[in-house]
């Protein structure tokens, strides 16, 4: 086992315990220094990361090619991203909160990573991120949209009452209509001395009235006009 390879490897910082993402790429990076197969397996078990044989065999691909044409049929050249996506496995634990700036440091530091995987990922989190970023957007439009409109509506229903006040104020109140001249038909609307009088001045001027009831209005009239200055007398 070269020295030189436990050696770098040992300095990945691995945080314990390590997700399982982190582990996987630890191991991957292990496998590309890799001399051989029972070298992986030493250099695995060395730094702690899983060296099952399954582990392995999911590491194989990734070892350089040094061998001859027997062997590369028993090890399939696989395209490296393919391999690196295919033994990936996403952390099943809840993500912690991550601070943006750290989040930009660590988007920045994968759009110039050497693997071909880890910056596509960071390309896909950006445009996920530039996808959030317009919904956030577009539901903030929406929702000061919304407040705009309550607002005109407030003001409308204000300015409605505002009119129908307005529209009452202007009309005459019950009870306070202009005096008018009385529907004089009626016996309610003459005293008694009146009717008398009118009923005195309609005989000794050719008028026929009832000496009770209801004093006809053309005879009222004839006799107020007769007497524009309210003397009442029995002649004209």
């Amino acid at each position: 086992m070269p020295e030189a390879i436990l050696a770098a490897a040992e300095t990945i910082p691995l945080p314990r315990p390590a997700p399982a993402w982190v582990t996987a790429a630890a191991s991957r990076t292990v496998a590309r220094q890799a001399a051989d197969k029972d070298d992986l397996a030493a250099l695995l078990a060395a730094l702690g990361l899983p060296a099952g044989e399954d582990d392995i065999t999911a590491l194989l691909p990734l070892l350089p090619t040094t061998s001859g044409p027997e062997d590369q049929d028993d090890h399939k050249e696989e395209d490296p991203d393919m391999a690196e996506e295919a033994t990936t496995t996403e952390p099943t634990a809840p993500a912690l909160p991550v601070p943006a700036d750290s989040i930009e440091q660590l988007l920045a530091w994968a759009d110039t990573h050497p693997t071909a995987g880890i910056r596509s990922r960071a390309a896909r989190i950006r445009d996920g991120l530039a996808r959030l970023a317009q919904e956030r957007d577009k539901e903030q439009a929406v929702a000061d949209a919304e407040a705009a409109v309550a607002r005109l509506r407030a003001q409308l229903a204000k300015a409605e009452k505002e009119l129908r006040q307005a529209k009452q104020s202007s009309r005459p109140a019950a009870g306070s209509a202009p005096a008018t001249v009385p529907d004089v038909g009626t016996s309610t609307e003459l005293s008694r001395e009146e009717r008398d009088r009118i009923r005195a001045w309609a005989r000794a001027n050719g008028h026929r009235v009832a000496d009770r009831g209801l004093i006809p209005a053309a005879v009222v009239q004839a006799y107020r006009a007769a007497h524009p200055g309210g003397e009442y007398t029995t002649a004209s």
